[in-house]
This record gives C-alpha cells, sequence and structure tokens, in this order.
C-alpha cells in the first residue's frame, strides 16, 4: 500500500507518453486502416432515375495496401487500384468523385470499410482507439501484426521507428518503472521495521544502564545515610548526595526516552536570501509540475502542427 502514491507519479508519466505516442500515431496513421485494393481507380456512378450509387468494388485482398503493399498481386490478373476513406490523411487515397458526390450513397459493397473488422479498436483513427492500441502493444500481445499492418499501409520506415520507439518507451521502461518503486516501497518497508527494531533494543538497553545506574546511585545515597548517623553534621551532605542521585536518574530516563536524532538542515552553497529562496522554489513539487505541463504542451503542440 506504501507504494501507490508513488505509482501517481508513474501513472502521469504512463499518461504523458501514452498521449505523445497517440498524437503521433494519429498525425502519420490516421484513416489507414481503410486503405484497401480496388478494381478500379475512382468511384463510378451507377443507375439512374432515384438509383444512383457510387461503385467502387473491392479486389478481396485481405491486406492493406498505400506503403510497402501497392496491390501488386490482386486476384484480378491485374494491379489494382489502393484507395482509402474520404478523410484519409493522404489525399492520394481519398476517392474522387466525377462532379461530386452530389448526396449519392454507395453502392452495396463499395462503401469504406476497415479491411480487418475484427479489430475494430485497433486503430489510429482517433485518440481512443490509439490509445488502445498502444496499450495492446505495451502488453507485446499482436504489436507485430498491427506494425507489418501499418506498413502496408503506410510505409516500412516509419512504421518500424514508431513501433521501435513504442516498445521499449512502454512495454520495457514503463512496466520496469512501476516494478521498480513498488520494490523500492518494500525495501523500504523492511528497513523502516528493522529500524524500530534496532530502536526498541536501543531504549531497552538504555532503560537496563539507567535502572542500573540508579542501583548504584541508591546504594551510596544508603551509605551515605549511613555515615550520616554517625557524623550528624555531614547531613547536609547526605541531602545533596540524594538530590545528586534523583538528578541521576533523572538524566538517564531522559535520555533513554529521547532516542530520536534531528537532522541537521543541508546548508546552501551560498548562505543567502535570494539563493534560499531559488532553492526553494526549484525544489518545490508545484515548480517541477509546472515545468512538466510545459513540456506536455509543447509536444501537443508539436504533433498537432501538421494540421
Amino acid at each position: 500500500l506504501s507504494s501507490v502514491p508513488r505509482l501517481g507519479n508513474v501513472t502521469l508519466m504512463a499518461a504523458f507518453l501514452f498521449v505523445s505516442f497517440g498524437i503521433l500515431g494519429i498525425s502519420l496513421f490516421g484513416g489507414v486502416f481503410y486503405r484497401s485494393c480496388r478494381s478500379i481507380a475512382q468511384p463510378l456512378l451507377l443507375g439512374s432515375n432515384g438509383t444512383e450509387c457510387w461503385s467502387w468494388p473491392y479486389t478481396g485482398e485481405e491486406r492493406l495496401c498505400g506503403g510497402r503493399y501497392l496491390c501488386e498481386d490482386s486476384p484480378l490478373g491485374q494491379k489494382g487500384h489502393c484507395g482509402g476513406h474520404p478523410q484519409d490523411t493522404n489525399e492520394e487515397f481519398r476517392p474522387v468523385f466525377d462532379g461530386g458526390q452530389r448526396g449519392f450513397p454507395w453502392c452495396s459493397g463499395s462503401e469504406p470499410r476497415k479491411v480487418f473488422p475484427e479489430s475494430e479498436w485497433i486503430s489510429f483513427d482517433h485518440l481512443g482507439t490509439a490509445l488502445i492500441t498502444i496499450f495492446q502493444c505495451m502488453t507485446l500481445e499482436g504489436w507485430t501484426d498491427v506494425m507489418y499492418r501499418i506498413q502496408d499501409g503506410y510505409g516500412f520506415a516509419v512504421a518500424t521507428i514508431y513501433f521501435f520507439l513504442l516498445i521499449p518507451v512502454t512495454s520495457f521502461f514503463l512496466l520496469n518503472v512501476a516494478l521498480a518503486v513498488v520494490d523500492e516501497a518494500r525495501e523500504d518497508f523492511a528497513v523502516e521495521a528493522e529500524e524500530e527494531a534496532l530502536e526498541e533494543e536501543a531504549l531497552q538497553h538504555l532503560a537496563a544502564e539507567a535502572i542500573e545506574e540508579s542501583e548504584v546511585t541508591i546504594g551510596s545515597a544508603s551509605r551515605a545515610s549511613r555515615v550520616s548517623k554517625m557524623h550528624a553534621p555531614r547531613a547536609s551532605g547526605w541531602m545533596g548526595q540524594l538530590v545528586d542521585a534523583a538528578e541521576d536518574v533523572t538524566r538517564a530516563m531522559s535520555k533513554a526516552l529521547d532516542a530520536e536524532q534531528v537532522e541537521e538542515e543541508e546548508v546552501p552553497w551560498l548562505d543567502t536570501a535570494v539563493v534560499r529562496i531559488l532553492r526553494y522554489i526549484a525544489t518545490s513539487e508545484a515548480f517541477t509540475n509546472l515545468i512538466m505541463l510545459f513540456i506536455a504542451l509543447n509536444v501537443v503542440t508539436m504533433m498537432l502542427d501538421g494540421y
């Protein structure tokens, strides 16, 4: 349980990395999973008298296109044409309607659809599906299939670099940081338990010494009292020894109870008011969070620069 507050910082860092990779994936791979091979280059208007529709038939290949793969292996015996969604990030793969779409629907079987409908949530069309895709890749479950598909639909080099950065940062770095935080909390708990045991043992030892010292002092006082009975004029000396004995016992018990040590404050390199103020600001949690906010805003601005 002691590791839960520390994991909060890890969670914030994970959210920052997830959103950064998600925005980058959307700007690069948005609409890629709709790119598929068509038998003709552009949609063709069919029908008449209210039955018009746009026909853009598929070749039947279950493979993305537009990157490493450009419909060379079409089952029709000739090279197909790669086409995507009307909102594709690359204008080259958007359908071009002769005279405009004019409100006519798609013919049955020609409407843009994902090549792999069974993986509806695996895409970079918006931030939600991008985060889900990144999380799946972080678990190392089928991340190579996602990378190969994006290589076919976007390009080999960019997709490879993206996933070869994504996997080490999310799967290896983040998970190991989380495990390190939990392990550190476990070690701190063990150290605290050991320190408490040592402190209790020291208190017991000091208490035993105090009791032993008090017994010696009381014995000395008893001997002094017996001598005082024989020498009445030395009564004041006997009373003084009793007072000294009581003070010794008090000091010993105070020493046994005051076992905590106060850490000395670290002295700055230049002990001036300005240095102390700047040092306080630089080490404050609010200043650290402000710097992280600026970094996050800078990354988001760079990601959205393409729009």
